[in-house]
């Protein structure tokens, strides 16, 4: 099933939404079924748009299976109007970078987080990826000031 264990329903539209590898699996549902209505999720009885924050981490850049239809609905200005949904996408590399590569560099860590979220403490956080990355992920939100009890994980350990 493409219906993830997570919903949209318990935020109040502003997500923050970390991939690390296979993680973005989820994630692709969830967007899916933001900007297709050929899925009945994320559930939004209360029809409210959307702020949603991507940041996903791969070790190169051929990893970025989604990437040209994660691209589509960020630049896809008719798509966002249509349904008010807002969408950024920023891709991290956590291995060697090409000299081409325009994205972010390294782990994703405290620095990286606060400097492309600007906004992180008014947003929730959805996790998913391998253990390590998510414990580590959670840490550094927590010292960025976003509360513990609002951070959703989901492990992908493979």
């Amino acid at each position: 099933s493409t219906q993830s264990t997570w919903g949209f329903e318990e935020c109040a539209g502003r997500v923050l939404m970390v991939a690390g590898g296979i993680g973005i699996t989820p994630f692709i549902a969830m967007l899916r079924g933001l900007y297709t209505n050929q899925f009945h999720s994320p559930p939004n009885p209360n029809n409210f748009a959307f702020d949603v924050c991507l940041l996903y981490s791969e070790r190169s850049e051929s990893d970025f299976v989604f990437r040209t239809e994660l691209e589509q609905y960020a630049n896809n200005k008719d798509l966002q109007e249509k349904t008010g949904h807002s969408f950024k996408v920023q891709l991290v590399l956590t291995g060697i970078a090409p000299v081409t590569w325009s994205g972010g560099c390294g782990r994703i860590d405290k620095h990286m987080l606060s400097s492309m979220v600007k906004d992180i403490t008014s947003r929730v956080p959805m996790i998913c990826g391998p253990t390590g990355f998510m414990e580590a992920l959670k840490d550094n939100m927590k010292e960025l000031g976003v509360p513990a009890s609002r951070i959703l994980t989901e492990a992908f350990d493979f």
